[in-house]
């Protein structure tokens, strides 16, 4: 045994030397501050949980519109623990989004995307992104009626895009409709584009993480975490690790349907349109979005003429341009907010945007499941 952890801690110190990961640790380890940290290390749990399970799926995942939903339901009923690794993946995709939400709303309200963490915010908030892409395209795989229709009524709203819309739409689709062509677009993306892109920006948010951390407000070094630190950090990513799995274990057993809503068990079919379809939880609020807004301008005395004709494009092209600006505006945040006070007491302004920001996603959302 003695033997053993001394040939661990030779090949340890022999990686270290040449790759300095050990640094970097300490550097990370120093970052730590109570629930952001906490919620940070649970978005890489999860990230590692939905990167293992994918690839167990994809062993028995065939991506051909003829195959994909034999196989997906082959892999629930036919394959050992199949089910579980398939729950697990589908809950976890809510999980990761609901962490990702979590974060940045903590980030925003503690400020901590001011100097010097312009970029480490810039990288997170793309990651987050990131992850609703990686929902969007993985909602398709099964090839489902539900995944088909979801997939037809997400892509539908780049039509209404003055001049541009037929190539958008082709491009998302690869053809016309929701064809294979989807499928394979969506595949590659879904298991190939994004887990790299992933795991490329979380490296980068660890190394612009420590950079922030070693750099204060003022330009000044801050002291190197001790050794002991380092340890005890992986100790609590153990923990949340611990805790994150059966959370996501415990809904993947006792509330299974939550994965797997209306039409979900039933193989796509482009000639029926099943009623009613919505998206998941974290799409609600767009979906709301596109039909509010031309119910709202309808409500004005515009009928006929040139007006209703504007109240008309108005009503089609506002929603895509919120929807399209919210990323945008998100990312903006750090070279907007440039003043120096953190403190969420002293930012009236900002905490009020905020709470509005909040208010108006929740009501959506709450709207959207309702209609």
């Amino acid at each position: 045994m003695f033997a053993r952890s001394e040939a661990a801690l030779g090949v340890a110190r022999w990686i270290e030397a040449r790759a300095g990961f050990g640094g970097l640790a300490r550097a990370l380890a120093g970052t730590a501050r109570g629930r952001a940290w906490w919620l940070g290390a649970a978005a890489l749990v999860a990230f590692v949980v939905q990167i293992a399970t994918g690839a167990l799926l994809l062993v028995h995942y065939t991506p051909t519109p003829e195959r994909a939903f034999a196989s997906a339901q082959a892999i629930l009923w036919d394959v050992p623990f199949g089910w579980l690794i398939r729950l697990v993946h589908a809950q976890g995709a809510s999980a990761l989004l609901a962490i990702g939400i979590t974060h940045t709303v903590l980030a925003a309200v503690r400020a901590d995307y001011k100097q010097p963490r312009e970029l480490v915010w810039v990288c997170g908030r793309i990651l987050a992104l990131l992850g609703f892409a990686a929902a969007l395209t993985g909602y398709i795989l099964p090839w489902s009626q539900l995944s088909y229709w979801a997939t037809t009524i997400a892509t539908s709203p780049l039509e209404k895009i003055p001049f541009a819309g037929a190539t958008l739409v082709a491009l998302a689709r690869g053809s016309e409709t929701v064809s294979g062509a989807t499928l394979s677009r969506a595949f590659v993306a879904h298991v190939i584009a994004l887990p790299l892109v992933g795991i490329g920006l979380f490296a980068l948010y660890g190394r612009l993480l420590a950079r922030a951390r070693r750099l204060e407000p003022g330009g000044r070094f801050a002291s190197q975490p001790s050794s002991g630190l380092v340890r005890d950090r992986a100790l609590e990513v153990a923990m949340i690790a611990t805790v994150y799995l059966a959370i996501v274990l415990v809904l993947a057993i006792f509330v299974p349907h939550i994965a797997f809503p209306l039409h979900a068990d039933r193989p796509a079919d482009p000639l029926n349109t099943p009623n009613p379809i919505r998206p998941e939880w974290y799409f609600l609020w767009a979906s709301e979005l596109q039909r509010s807004i031309p119910e709202w301008i309808a409500i004005l005395p515009l009928k006929h003429g040139p007006l209703a004709t504007v109240a008309g494009w108005v009503g089609e092209l506002l929603p895509l341009a919120v929807i399209a600006s919210a990323p945008l505006a998100l990312l903006s945040i750090p070279f907007v907010d440039r003043g120096p006070e953190r403190d969420p007491r002293r930012r009236p302004i900002a905490m009020l945007v905020i709470v509005v920001t909040l208010a108006v996603l929740a009501a959506l959302t709450v709207r959207g499941s309702h209609t």
